[in-house]
């Protein structure tokens, strides 16, 4: 049976044996067909050459060569720890101490008055039992240090009070007569203060650090002002925390990394947001306190700060991949949003500069470019002229480079387009090419300076004391503290005299004279307008009214010659008071202001039958040179006129040849001068604004504090 069994098998094996396999072995591997979308990722992969190691180094040492790296130690606190400043253990011990179940005071009197004969005063508060034994002797200084210990187990402390010892409970309050030791002396034995300043950590930083190890009968007091850390304890505890504070108080800057990294295509903001998603240093972040990354737009650069070096090297290598710009087109679009001045005059500006033509819409309404206020002179600016022959040179200059195709040097095609709607420019431009553009706006679009004037318009009586004019008055009252600046223009008429221009360095001065003067009734205020106004813009204030002038007048005498047909033209004037300033600041601060101002009294004809008003002009047309809150004063504009009034008996001062005899003639002339007075005051920025306000609002005090009264008596 068992070889019919075996033959059975045989004979299967070597059937087994003859068959040929066509596939591969049942255990070899075999490749899983590729979908397509696995194809397509592998083609991707392996046409990109981006994030490859060998292009990634390239990329990395061409992109960042310029990178600012600087590497600290990583060390944030001390490797070493400073020796011990508590009492060393000197000479061979021969104390040895064995108490069992003995009463506090008891070895309190035994340490102190038998081994070591010191005078102590025992509070009675302090008490307790104590098992003690020691196994090797102690020395002086070692029995002090058990004595301590052996009083904080039973909540008392020992205080050295000059030769003697007090023992007192221990409690929060230190008591009077406590020693005081600066940290780094000999720490003796005893409850005491100890002052310890800090070098590189605030006192805030490391009251928090060492909250946790101070006993609760202890004192942690800081001095944010000199930076330092009062504590109180035992040796044993001072000398703790004294070692805590030394580990903890060390020079972090030597050991964070710091690494300035420039971009070229991508600015610092977005590069921020994508450092942030791909590291998770942001708030709540796995990383938040192991990164610092700062965008600063002025260099266009990323501020890394780490405390680990090899944290910078990553970052580097991300920074390379993600400091690209759009692929596939020449150019790309870029749209800046202009902040403080207008997009048309920028988009002129860059447009001149460039060298380029036909890309602003709006290049043909009839608007001058010019900087903007307040910008000192840089390297693509130039100088202009201010005289006629110049602005013509300068605009032929102009005409002539934007027409040239050849544009600025080393640039490539630039579109500069303006948006007016949303005061934007859209640049179509390379990264690179846009980078110049970009460095020329921030230079050009800055915060603009505002000018603050504050002017007086004044009309001066001119009698008794004043009868020569303002112009000896500051002469006798003012000594030194003016400076004769120049002479303006005569005024419009035969009787004036000419003028002049005083610039007042202690404008309270003036001020006081020019009070003294409206007190004694010499001085009326035409106007006092306070305004402010953009640098290099013109301010214009007007207080008057419309005179109808009659211009001409025509008689119609072709239809009916008894009754002519008579034609008037009629022209309405503007009277009173004008004032209009241009200041231009320059980069010293300094105001160079244009003044024109202007005063028209309309008066009734005296000179001539036409039914039409005599208009009395006077102007004054000055460009001065002064400092802010320096004042301007310009005057010496005299105006003489002489009015004759007859009174007499009603009736009879009108008679042919007789009526002289009933009637007087009085001859009166008046003499009046006017005077401006112009104080600029230039406003940098928010601050010297609210400053104006704050100034402004000190003056109407009263009548704020009327309102409440005003309002009370209506019913």
């Amino acid at each position: 049976m068992y070889r019919t069994r075996y033959c059975i098998i045989t004979a299967f094996s070597l059937s087994l044996s003859a068959c040929h396999y066509l596939q591969p072995g049942p255990l070899a591997k075999r490749p899983l067909e590729e979908n397509k979308t696995q194809a397509l990722l592998k083609k991707a992969k392996q046409d990109s050459k981006t994030f490859t190691t060998e292009n990634a180094q390239a990329t990395i040492k061409n992109t960042f060569s310029n990178a600012e790296i600087y590497r600290g130690n990583g060390q944030v606190i001390a490797n070493t720890i400073k020796p011990s400043t508590k009492s060393q253990r000197t000479g061979e011990g021969k104390y040895v101490l064995n108490f069992e179940n003995a009463e506090l005071a008891e070895v309190i009197r035994v340490i102190l008055t038998d081994t070591l004969n010191k005078n102590y005063t025992l509070d009675p508060k302090v008490s307790g039992k104590v098992s003690l034994r020691t196994v090797k002797a102690l020395s002086t200084e070692e029995l002090l240090t058990t004595l301590e210990m052996v009083l904080q187990i039973n909540n008392a402390v020992l205080v050295k009070s000059g030769n003697a010892y007090l023992i007192h409970p221990a409690t929060t309050a230190v008591p009077a007569n406590t020693e005081t030791h600066l940290a780094g002396a000999a720490l003796p034995a005893g409850f005491q203060v100890r002052i310890i300043p800090l070098a590189y950590v605030s006192a805030k930083e490391m009251l928090e650090v060492l909250k946790p190890l101070v006993s609760p009968t202890s004192l942690l007091k800081i001095d944010t002002v000199r930076n330092l850390i009062m504590v109180t304890g035992t040796s044993e505890q001072l000398e703790n925390i004294e070692q805590t504070v030394n580990m903890f108080d060390v020079n972090m800057l030597k050991g964070l990394s710091f690494g300035l990294f420039p971009l070229a295509n991508v600015d610092p903001e977005t590069v921020d947001k994508e450092l942030s998603q791909i590291f998770g240093y942001g708030e709540g972040g796995p990383t938040e306190d192991l990164f610092k990354i700062l965008p600063i737009e002025r260099l266009n650069a990323i501020l890394v700060i780490t405390p680990q070096a090899n944290y910078l090297d990553q970052i580097k290598t991300w920074l390379a991949r993600l400091d690209k710009s759009k692929t596939g087109v020449s150019g790309s679009v870029h749209v800046y949003k202009v902040q403080h001045i207008k997009a048309v005059d920028l988009a002129d500006i860059l447009n001149d500069i460039f060298g380029q033509t036909g890309t602003s819409s709006a290049s043909s309404k009839s608007t001058k470019p010019s900087l903007a206020p307040g910008l000192k002179s840089k390297t693509l600016s130039n100088k202009t002229d201010t005289t006629p022959e110049a602005d013509n040179i300068n605009a032929s200059h102009r005409s002539s480079r934007s027409s040239n195709s050849a544009g600025f040097p080393g640039i490539g095609e630039i579109h500069i387009t303006p948006d007016e709607i949303n005061n934007s420019l859209i640049v179509v431009a390379s990264a690179a090419d846009y980078k110049t553009v970009h460095g020329v706006i921030n230079e050009i679009d800055i915060m603009p300076l505002q000018v603050h004037i504050d002017a007086s318009i004044l009309a001066v009586n001119l009698g008794d004391n004043l009868e020569f004019g303002l112009n000896w008055k500051f002469d006798d009252s003012l000594g030194g503290n003016y400076t004769g600046v120049g002479i303006l223009g005569s005024l419009a008429l035969d009787s004036a005299t000419s003028g002049f221009t005083y610039l007042i360095r202690k404008s309270r001065d003036v001020q006081a004279m020019l009070k003294a003067l409206s007190e004694q009734k010499d001085i009326s205020v035409l106007s006092s307008p306070s305004l402010m106004v953009l640098n290099n813009q013109e301010a214009r204030i007007q207080v008057g009214d419309q005179v109808p002038v009659r211009t001409a007048q025509s008689t119609n005498t072709s239809g009916d010659s008894t009754n002519p047909i008579q034609t008037s033209s009629i022209e309405m004037r503007e009277t009173g008071v004008m004032l209009k300033v241009t200041p231009r600041v320059n980069a010293s601060g300094v105001v160079i202001m244009e003044i024109e101002q202007s005063v028209d009294t309309p008066s009734k004809t005296k000179t001539s039958t036409i039914d039409s008003p005599t208009i009395l002009k006077r102007s004054i047309n000055s460009s001065v040179v002064v400092d802010s809150e320096e004042t301007v004063v310009l005057g010496g504009l005299i105006s003489e006129e002489v009015e004759d009034s007859r009174t007499g008996i009603p009736w009879l001062m009108d008679l042919p040849w007789v009526g002289e005899l009933f009637s007087s003639t009085q001859r009166s002339k008046t003499r009046n001068e006017l005077v401006v007075l112009i104080t600029p005051r230039v406003v940098n920025d928010q601050a010297d604004a609210r400053a104006v306000t704050r100034d402004y609002k000190k003056q109407l005090t009263g009548i704020y504090n009327e309102l409440p009264a005003m309002k009370a008596r209506q019913p």
